[in-house]
C-alpha cells in the first residue's frame, strides 16, 4: 500500500483543526495500512478506485482531526476551570 503525502486543503495559520491535520492523516494512513493488512479486507481495499480511496482518506482524516481539536479544547477547558 502506498502511503500518500496531506493532500486536504491548505492549512491555515491558528486553525486548531487545520493544524491537526497533518498528524490526523498520519494516524488515518496507519489505521489503513492495519486494514489493508487483515484477512480479506486488504485485497477488498485494493479493489476500490483510487480516486473513491483518496476521498475516504480525506474524510476520515478530517474525522480524526475534529475529534482530536475536541479533545483537546476539552482538556484546556477542563485545565482553565481547576485553576485557583
Amino acid at each position: 500500500m502506498k502511503t500518500r503525502k496531506y493532500a486536504g486543503p491548505p492549512l491555515e495559520k491558528g486553525d486548531a483543526v487545520m493544524s491537526l491535520i497533518p498528524p490526523a492523516a498520519l494516524a488515518v494512513q496507519a489505521i489503513i495500512r492495519d486494514l489493508a493488512d487483515r484477512k480479506g479486507l486488504g485485497n477488498e481495499w485494493e479493489q476500490v478506485d483510487d480516486d473513491i480511496r483518496e476521498e475516504i482518506e480525506k474524510k476520515w482524516t478530517d474525522i480524526v482531526a475534529r475529534r482530536m481539536a475536541s479533545v483537546l479544547r476539552y482538556y484546556k477547558k477542563e485545565k482553565r476551570e481547576k485553576k485557583p
